[in-house]
């Protein structure tokens, strides 16, 4: 099954109060619940997790891997399946 992850990333290295001017655009990106990162997922909440962690903590589970900014998701959506001719 595919679903459409809604996410933002956002520069760390400001302060809190600027935040909402360092905000990237929003994107949107297509997953595929079969490939190898995602078949274990067993629901939406899944599917974010391991989006974030996916984009956040590559290398390491304590260390981000872009330090300077963090990637969030908003929403995550279920895509209804394609159509065959």
């Amino acid at each position: 099954m595919n679903f459409l992850v809604t996410s933002f990333a956002f520069d760390t290295t400001v302060s809190d109060d600027l935040l909402s001017a360092k905000m990237s655009a929003i994107r949107h990106t297509v997953i595929d619940s079969g490939t190898t990162e995602y078949y274990r997922c067993e629901s939406i909440r899944d599917i974010e997790a391991v989006f974030e962690r996916r984009h956040n903590y590559i290398a390491s589970n304590d260390d981000l891997t872009a330090p300077h900014f963090k990637v969030k998701v908003v929403k995550v959506e279920p895509l209804p399946p394609r159509q065959t001719v």
